[in-house]
């Protein structure tokens, strides 16, 4: 445990000659009833989605180590006006809690709002790496479990961000994708993709896109995960120009698309690599399962698809064209069958979108859901020689390169 004391010095020099000091009147602590709270709807927010989400979450995780003191002021006939803290003070009766700690200011109304707009403007937001540093050190079993993956790959989960000229082999910002990540593909894909990186180097490289994408390129094919080489095959990998390739391949779409790229050309690798298969000789292996979010439901039950020289087996995921193969996760692989027995023809929005969520609800902007798994499938499917083409308001067609 390292303990610091408060040293405003190092911050003389930026503040200059600070105003006169006026702090007005001193506040004092007091233990009050909820029932005398009150809130002033003038300049407090009312309570909406999010923070309906947030008394729930206090009230379930509730612990008085974890409670603010709640900022009021006096009111009329015995109340107290809420300046800061309502989420909490309503957690608190939630719980059937009747007093709360607070600080009572002196001011008047316009003063309660100042006050109010001060304490909100002028909170330091917590990062990500921040709070998992906190969770670390307060031993949460799945930040600890993160922390354990991430060393054993030689990576260090940073505590504030920095820039990657200033940081150090292994060195990482990525804390969400990196806990995601280990969720979706366990703690053996995660930390062997992490050591592709930081083994040979790659200062700056352990960022969320990519470790995803090796972890899924990975995944893909078992005898990959259990390679002894496998860390060995990116020596002389050059992860830099890779993540731009990918970014310039799918001209500018979305994350998701990024991702399904970067997979692809870590595969090709691999499959060359590893196997000693070229691009062009096997391609069965050339592009990894795309690592985007998808439903973990099954597809609905339909046959495998045969048209045009089209081969989709909807069960394995595989999509044959011309004796070149790769495979997408089963509720993509359903999403090409349906527009290969069109083939070339478009298939409509209405009749995919009652297909493809057949036992599922249809989003709203179902058009907009199927054009951007649309364009998802489209990176691998251009390298089996096909294509996908968006009509807007019209429908999907899926064809053969020109």
């Amino acid at each position: 445990m390292t303990l610091r004391p408060i040293d405003p010095n190092p911050f003389v020099k930026a503040a200059g000659t600070l105003p006169p000091l006026d702090v007005g009147k001193q506040p004092f602590l007091q233990w009050i009833d909820v029932k005398q709270l009150v809130v002033d709807g003038s300049y407090q927010r009312d309570i909406g989605a999010a923070g309906k989400k947030n008394i729930i979450r206090i009230a379930r995780e509730f612990d008085w180590a974890r409670f603010a003191t709640v900022v009021v002021a006096s009111a009329d006939k015995g109340k107290f006006v809420i300046v800061d803290g309502q989420h909490r003070v309503t957690a608190a009766a939630l719980r059937g809690l009747p007093k709360v700690p607070c600080q009572i200011i002196v001011g008047d109304t316009p003063k309660q709002a100042l006050a109010f707009a001060a304490i909100n403007a002028n909170v330091t937001k917590m990062s990500t790496m921040q709070l998992h540093a906190a969770r670390v050190a307060a031993n949460d079993p799945e930040a600890v479990r993160l922390k354990k993956v991430c060393e054993a790959g030689g990576v260090t989960l940073l505590r504030y961000p920095l820039d990657a000229s200033k940081q150090k082999v292994g060195d990482s910002m990525a804390v969400v994708q990196l806990r995601q990540a280990l969720d979706r593909y366990g703690e053996k894909a995660l930390r062997l993709a992490l050591l592709c990186i930081t083994r040979h180097g790659n200062v700056g490289m352990v960022r969320g896109l990519l470790v995803q994408a090796l972890c899924g390129a990975i995944e893909s094919e078992q005898t990959w995960l259990n390679h002894p080489r496998l860390v060995a095959a990116f020596e002389n990998f050059d992860f830099k120009e890779t993540f731009a390739a990918a970014g310039r391949s799918v001209g500018g779409y979305s994350r998701s698309a990024v991702l399904a790229a970067l997979a692809g050309l870590i595969s090709k690798h691999l499959a060359f690599a590893l196997d000693g298969k070229t691009a062009a000789a096997d391609k069965s292996s050339a592009i990894a399962k795309p690592v985007v979010a998808a439903s973990t439901a099954r597809a609905p039950e339909m046959a495998g698809v045969t048209n045009a020289g089209i081969d989709v087996d909807i069960e394995s995921g595989r999509i044959t064209f011309r004796r070149q193969a790769i495979r997408l996760p089963q509720w993509d692989a359903l999403l090409v069958a349906l527009l290969a027995r069109a083939t070339p023809n478009p298939v409509g929005y209405d009749f995919l979108a009652k297909r493809v969520w057949a036992k599922q609800r249809v989003p709203d902007e179902y058009e907009s859901a199927l054009d951007q798994k649309a364009r998802v499938c489209a990176v691998p499917l251009r390298s089996i020689g096909l294509e996908v083409v968006i009509a807007k308001n019209v429908g999907i067609a899926v064809r053969e390169i020109a």
